[in-house]
């Protein structure tokens, strides 16, 4: 509406997964219009000292020849048309597809395009957008606000009249929630989260305001690295941490596949190397534990702990990650291939009610980045504090991370 008062586009077209919808966004359209020119009288230039903007079912026509159309959900309904877009509950519409192809060549003359949805599952064209969008290979934005950061931003205060309790915002939200049948209708309807997207460990907008550059290594750091080895297939990563002010910034890390294990402690070595080092923690399951040997050898048991195969170190390992994001306390490159590892772990309950972190494996590899940087956290955040000497309780951390991950 805004845009059409000010003349920034000839027209917006509108569209909702059924008529109804369109018919009441005219009539959100008509009563903003009213409420601001009482609040404003001839603040508007498009407007007149009434308003002029005559409402029909599905459109409204300004003084200044703009106009707004709410359109069917039929694609077709877009050709031929010029100027914004919004396309609402994207995600619901039954030929998604369809209704993009029609919809974007509106825009071709500048005019901005909005979706409004809630997910519908991770089978939808709007959730791919989302995801694109989250790991920046669209340049659009993306805004979200799930029923949490809607209640922190005021809903129950303004549905209440005045200043809600935490108690009852509390009571407020759990309320809301026992009126959904499952937890999945709960997590797409209030959360942001599609149906399959709800098994992941660590979401990408979790991780979007972790992003940043590499630090650079300095004299005064503590450096904390963790190691998650392979032979072939999967990948060998090296992640380098420094921690300033309980924030962990990442270094570098390095990535190797199908690379003999003399060739990797070639690399893996000098990264080491560093009077900076203080901790580092590397996967010893399988073949890695000869390659833990050596690299324990080389820096000694103060400074290197072997990680062995436990269900419970994997949870460990796994919720200090995560626990890292949800307090901002991690900084990750922005990178589409960290993103995807991070991104790939899933919380399952096996049948024997065991419950075990898994990531399928494909041609990036099985998770490898995400173990990596689990052990680097755990070796920053376990590493004694004793004035520069590094004891150690003997104590072997467990876990190699992708115990059963065939």
């Amino acid at each position: 509406m805004i845009d059409c008062l000010s003349g920034l586009t000839p027209a917006v077209w509108f569209t909702s997964t059924d008529e109804s919808a369109a018919r009441e966004y005219i009539y959100y359209c008509s009563e903003w219009l009213r409420s601001l020119h009482e609040l404003h009288p001839g603040a508007l230039p498009p407007l007149p000292s009434s308003p002029k903007g005559k409402t029909r079912s599905r459109e409204i026509n300004f003084s200044n020849n703009t106009r707004i159309h709410a359109l069917s959900s039929n694609p077709s309904a877009f050709r031929s048309k010029g100027g914004k877009v919004t396309i609402d509950e994207f995600a619901h519409h039954k030929n998604d597809a369809l209704l993009w192809k029609a919809a974007v060549p509106c825009i071709t003359w500048g005019a901005p395009l909005r979706i409004l949805s809630t997910h519908n599952s991770k089978n939808s064209l709007f959730y791919k957008f989302v995801e694109d969008t989250a790991k920046g290979k669209l340049p659009w934005q993306l805004h979200r606000t799930d029923i949490y950061t809607a209640v922190s931003e005021g809903i129950v205060d303004t549905i209440l009249g005045r200043a809600a309790s935490a108690d009852e915002r509390e009571k407020w939200v759990a309320e809301l929630r026992s009126y959904c049948t499952t937890d999945e209708v709960w997590q797409e309807e209030y959360c942001c989260v599609p149906s399959d997207e709800k098994t992941a460990f660590i979401h990408f907008a979790l991780m979007e305001p972790c992003y940043g550059p590499p630090a650079e290594l300095s004299p005064l750091d503590s450096l904390y690295a963790g190691i998650d080895l392979a032979r072939s297939g999967d990948l060998t990563v090296i992640w380098r941490l420094v921690s300033r002010n309980n924030i962990l910034y990442t270094v570098d890390l390095t990535c190797m596949r199908n690379e003999l294990y003399s060739r990797q402690l070639e690399i893996i070595l000098p990264l080491l190397r560093v009077p900076a080092l203080r901790r580092v923690c590397v996967d010893a399951a399988g073949l890695g534990g000869m390659m833990s040997e050596l690299i324990e050898k080389e820096f000694g048991r103060a400074r290197v702990e072997k990680v062995t195969p436990s269900s419970k170190t994997n949870e460990e390992l796994a919720y200090a990650v995560r626990r890292r994001f949800e307090d901002r306390t991690i900084i990750i490159p922005s990178s589409p291939e960290i993103a995807e590892d991070i991104h790939s772990v899933k919380k399952i309950t096996t049948s024997a009610k065991n419950i075990r972190y898994d990531a399928k494996r494909n041609e990036s590899g099985h998770a490898d980045r995400f173990w990596a940087l689990a052990l680097a956290i755990h070796a920053a955040e376990n590493a004694p504090q004793t004035g520069g000497k590094i004891l150690t309780s003997g104590r072997t951390i467990r876990g190699k991370l992708l115990e059963g991950f065939k």
